[in-house]
């Protein structure tokens, strides 16, 4: 089982996952990212993150049906696909799935897999998109601006982005990092099929620098503070829920606008 979430940020996409995989009653950890790219005379061109869930074969079937479709036109081409290209490339990724999953279903073997694909066009652009166990692919990159897989996303992902209120609207100004690693850790407390944040190559944002589409994992040193401010978020949650308990809902969000009021006038005056 697993729980892998892609977001657009700024001009990027953020994609995260756990790294437990279970075989019956046996849990492993795994990484569950791959990486799209090639170096071709010395220079690095970084495209996309596509991460799955489901059957351990499938995935990886189909990760390296990805990666020779997608790496496939970077050699071919010696450059990064363009909005259009890369649109036709997504198409062909579909076509190729699509054909694969209907064969096996028609010889009785369940395509039980779901795939998730952040990339970066020449443009800077950012694309993301979710493929079903048909191989069918839906664009989530304009609207709503996230995409989740996993038996995670039913058992808290969508609740939990629900409950603080996150639209892509927030995503330029709020940390999706520390928000991506909230929903794993908070999730992975409630299901036992899903795994905190264990490392740092758990998280790959893929973005551009200088109108170049570059993509790494998180520093340690980032990795650590946000699990430190995933557990003050948590506390936060708790105190307020107790807060609450005791002087009611009114007077407690009374006491959280003043308090937002004397930030954002501090803020005014500072500036």
């Amino acid at each position: 089982m697993t729980f892998i979430i892609g977001l657009v940020w700024g001009n990027g996409i953020l994609i995260a996952s756990d790294s437990r995989s279970t075989s019956g009653v046996i849990a492993t950890e795994e990484r569950k990212l791959h990486l799209i790219f090639r170096v071709l005379n010395s220079t690095e061109y970084d495209l996309a993150v596509v991460g799955g869930s489901g059957s351990a074969s499938l995935v990886k079937q189909s990760y390296s049906l990805i990666d020779s479709i997608l790496g496939g036109f970077i050699k071919r081409e010696q450059r990064l696909p363009n909005s259009a290209e890369f649109d036709t490339l997504i198409d062909e990724v579909q076509d190729i799935l699509a054909k694969r999953f209907y064969n096996l279903r028609s010889s009785g073997v369940e395509s039980d897999v779901s795939l998730i694909l952040g990339a970066i066009t020449a443009e800077c652009e950012p694309k993301l998109y979710v493929f079903d166990s048909t191989g069918v692919y839906e664009p989530r990159h304009e609207s709503p601006g996230y995409a989740m897989i996993g038996i995670g996303k039913d058992t808290g992902g969508y609740l939990l982005l629900n409950l603080v209120g996150f639209s892509k609207e927030k995503a330029g100004k709020w940390d999706l990092g520390l928000l991506t690693t909230f929903l794993i850790d908070a999730i992975s407390k409630v299901n036992p099929y899903v795994s905190p944040l264990t490392s740092e190559m758990d998280s790959i944002y893929l973005r551009c620098e200088g109108n170049k589409p570059v993509m790494g994992p998180l520093t340690p040193k980032a990795f650590l503070k946000y699990k430190e401010s995933v557990n003050k978020r948590i506390e936060i949650f708790r105190i307020i829920w107790e807060v609450a308990e005791e002087v009611g809902e009114d007077r407690l969000i009374k006491a959280l606008k003043r308090l937002n009021k004397n930030r954002n006038a501090t803020q005014l005056k500072d500036g």
